[in-house]
Protein backbone atom coordinates (compact mmCIF):
# COMPACT_ATOMS: atom_id res chain seq x y z
CA UNK A 1 0.00 0.00 0.00
CA UNK A 2 1.16 3.58 -0.96
CA UNK A 3 2.11 5.72 2.22
CA UNK A 4 -0.08 7.97 3.46
CA UNK A 5 -3.36 6.09 1.51
CA UNK A 6 -4.18 3.97 4.51
CA UNK A 7 -7.49 4.50 6.31
CA UNK A 8 -5.12 5.58 9.35
CA UNK A 9 -2.97 7.80 7.20
CA UNK A 10 -6.28 9.79 5.59
CA UNK A 11 -7.81 9.64 9.40
CA UNK A 12 -4.78 11.58 10.80
CA UNK A 13 -4.61 13.81 7.49
CA UNK A 14 -8.47 14.73 8.26
CA UNK A 15 -8.70 14.84 11.90
CA UNK A 16 -10.42 18.31 11.88
CA UNK A 17 -12.78 17.27 10.32
CA UNK A 18 -13.32 13.74 11.09
CA UNK A 19 -15.84 14.72 13.60
CA UNK A 20 -17.88 16.63 11.11
CA UNK A 21 -17.22 13.67 8.56
CA UNK A 22 -18.76 11.06 10.78
CA UNK A 23 -21.62 13.11 12.01
CA UNK A 24 -22.74 12.92 8.25
CA UNK A 25 -22.10 9.18 7.65
CA UNK A 26 -18.87 10.10 5.57
CA UNK A 27 -16.82 8.52 7.71
CA UNK A 28 -14.53 5.40 6.58
CA UNK A 29 -15.81 6.19 2.83
CA UNK A 30 -13.32 6.91 0.21
CA UNK A 31 -11.13 9.92 -0.70
CA UNK A 32 -13.36 10.52 -3.38
CA UNK A 33 -16.20 10.71 -0.98
CA UNK A 34 -14.21 12.98 1.43
CA UNK A 35 -13.69 15.28 -1.40
CA UNK A 36 -17.05 16.21 -2.28
CA UNK A 37 -17.92 15.89 1.63
CA UNK A 38 -15.30 19.30 1.85
CA UNK A 39 -16.77 20.54 -1.43
CA UNK A 40 -20.33 19.98 0.39
CA UNK A 41 -19.57 21.89 3.18
CA UNK A 42 -17.43 24.86 1.27
CA UNK A 43 -21.11 25.36 -0.50
CA UNK A 44 -22.96 25.29 2.62
CA UNK A 45 -20.78 27.99 4.18
CA UNK A 46 -21.53 30.02 0.74
CA UNK A 47 -24.89 29.25 1.21
CA UNK A 48 -24.96 30.25 5.02
CA UNK A 49 -22.96 33.85 4.22
CA UNK A 50 -25.44 34.41 1.02
CA UNK A 51 -28.21 34.01 4.19
CA UNK A 52 -26.54 36.22 6.46
CA UNK A 53 -26.05 38.85 3.61
CA UNK A 54 -29.83 38.55 3.19
CA UNK A 55 -30.87 39.23 6.72
CA UNK A 56 -28.36 42.18 7.55
CA UNK A 57 -29.80 43.77 4.36
CA UNK A 58 -33.48 42.87 5.48
CA UNK A 59 -32.72 44.40 9.11
CA UNK A 60 -31.22 47.62 7.34
CA UNK A 61 -34.33 47.97 5.76
CA UNK A 62 -36.82 47.16 7.96
CA UNK A 63 -34.74 49.49 10.41
CA UNK A 64 -34.96 52.72 8.04
CA UNK A 65 -38.58 51.85 7.31
CA UNK A 66 -39.59 52.35 11.03
CA UNK A 67 -37.02 55.79 11.17
CA UNK A 68 -38.82 57.47 8.47
CA UNK A 69 -42.38 56.62 9.58
CA UNK A 70 -42.90 53.81 6.53
CA UNK A 71 -43.71 51.52 8.91
CA UNK A 72 -45.03 52.12 13.16
CA UNK A 73 -43.14 51.72 15.66
CA UNK A 74 -44.49 48.11 17.40
CA UNK A 75 -45.07 46.92 13.54
CA UNK A 76 -41.22 47.19 13.05
CA UNK A 77 -40.11 46.15 16.40
CA UNK A 78 -41.87 42.64 15.56
CA UNK A 79 -39.92 42.22 11.90
CA UNK A 80 -37.05 43.42 13.60
CA UNK A 81 -37.13 40.64 15.95
CA UNK A 82 -37.93 38.18 14.05
CA UNK A 83 -34.90 38.98 11.40
CA UNK A 84 -32.49 39.52 14.91
CA UNK A 85 -33.47 35.43 15.55
CA UNK A 86 -31.74 34.79 12.49
CA UNK A 87 -29.15 37.83 12.54
CA UNK A 88 -27.84 37.31 16.42
CA UNK A 89 -26.51 34.65 18.29
CA UNK A 90 -28.92 35.76 21.32
CA UNK A 91 -31.83 37.89 20.82
CA UNK A 92 -31.75 39.04 24.35
CA UNK A 93 -28.17 40.01 24.63
CA UNK A 94 -28.14 42.34 22.07
CA UNK A 95 -28.61 45.77 23.24
CA UNK A 96 -30.52 46.35 20.48
CA UNK A 97 -33.02 43.41 19.43
CA UNK A 98 -33.29 43.18 22.54
CA UNK A 99 -34.91 46.16 22.95
CA UNK A 100 -37.51 45.60 19.82
CA UNK A 101 -37.75 41.69 21.55
CA UNK A 102 -39.20 43.50 24.55
CA UNK A 103 -41.29 46.14 22.65
CA UNK A 104 -42.82 43.18 20.60
CA UNK A 105 -43.79 41.19 23.50
CA UNK A 106 -45.07 43.86 25.94
CA UNK A 107 -47.52 44.65 22.68
CA UNK A 108 -49.06 40.86 21.65
CA UNK A 109 -52.62 42.43 22.25
CA UNK A 110 -51.85 44.79 20.09
CA UNK A 111 -53.11 44.53 16.16
CA UNK A 112 -51.33 45.59 13.50
CA UNK A 113 -50.53 44.96 10.06
CA UNK A 114 -52.85 42.12 8.47
CA UNK A 115 -54.31 41.07 11.51
CA UNK A 116 -55.80 44.78 12.08
CA UNK A 117 -58.60 43.20 9.17
CA UNK A 118 -59.73 40.17 11.60
CA UNK A 119 -60.58 43.24 14.26
CA UNK A 120 -64.06 43.74 15.33
CA UNK A 121 -63.84 47.89 14.33
CA UNK A 122 -65.14 49.15 18.17
CA UNK A 123 -62.46 46.56 19.58
CA UNK A 124 -60.11 48.13 17.10
CA UNK A 125 -60.39 51.68 18.27
CA UNK A 126 -59.97 51.12 21.91
CA UNK A 127 -56.65 48.87 20.66
CA UNK A 128 -55.96 51.90 18.26
CA UNK A 129 -55.79 54.06 21.36
CA UNK A 130 -54.06 51.58 23.48
CA UNK A 131 -51.06 51.31 20.89
CA UNK A 132 -50.70 55.10 20.29
CA UNK A 133 -50.43 55.47 23.81
CA UNK A 134 -47.80 52.89 23.57
CA UNK A 135 -46.16 53.81 20.98
CA UNK A 136 -45.87 56.96 22.64
CA UNK A 137 -43.84 55.53 25.76
CA UNK A 138 -41.18 53.10 23.59
CA UNK A 139 -40.07 55.88 20.49
CA UNK A 140 -37.47 57.03 22.16
CA UNK A 141 -36.07 53.57 22.72
CA UNK A 142 -37.03 51.79 19.79
CA UNK A 143 -35.69 54.69 17.34
CA UNK A 144 -32.42 54.47 18.71
CA UNK A 145 -32.71 50.59 18.24
CA UNK A 146 -33.34 51.04 14.95
CA UNK A 147 -30.70 53.76 14.15
CA UNK A 148 -27.85 51.55 15.79
CA UNK A 149 -29.33 48.29 13.84
CA UNK A 150 -28.87 50.51 10.43
CA UNK A 151 -25.95 51.59 11.15
CA UNK A 152 -24.12 48.69 12.36
CA UNK A 153 -25.61 46.54 9.48
CA UNK A 154 -25.45 49.03 6.49
CA UNK A 155 -21.60 48.64 5.48
CA UNK A 156 -21.96 44.78 5.55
Amino acid sequence: MARGCGPTDVTARCAQSNFRLEQTGFAGRSPGALARQRRLMAEDQDDLEAAAARWRSDAVKAAQAVLVGEVGLVEGARRLTGIGQELVPDLWSDPDFSVLGAVDSESDGLPTGDARAHWDPSALTQKDSELAEFETKVRDAVLTACRSIRDRYAAG
